[in-house]
């Protein structure tokens, strides 16, 4: 089981405002088996459960990706002069 195709098609959803817009349209956004049918409609095969794992890694990546980027750091000693 691979997640390649699941994460290819989130970083297309991404990317492509027309596939996003398909995926607004969804009547149940959280049906994940009409969504796996708009990702083999745009070329991509997975499984609901294979998107459902891919979607759990890409939200986890972007979380330590962001997470890192607004961290607390140590003050330097200019810092502490201007408390």
């Amino acid at each position: 089981m691979s997640l390649n195709p699941a994460l290819a098609f989130i970083q297309q959803v991404y990317r492509d405002p027309l596939l996003r817009s398909k995926l607004e349209k969804l009547k149940d956004p959280g049906d994940l088996q009409k969504i796996v049918a708009v990702g083999t409609q745009a070329g991509h095969d997975f499984t609901a459960e294979e998107l459902r794992q891919a979607f759990a890694f890409d939200w986890g990546m972007r979380w330590c990706h962001f997470a890192s980027k607004t961290e607390k750091k140590p003050l330097s000693s200019q810092d502490e002069a201007l408390e």
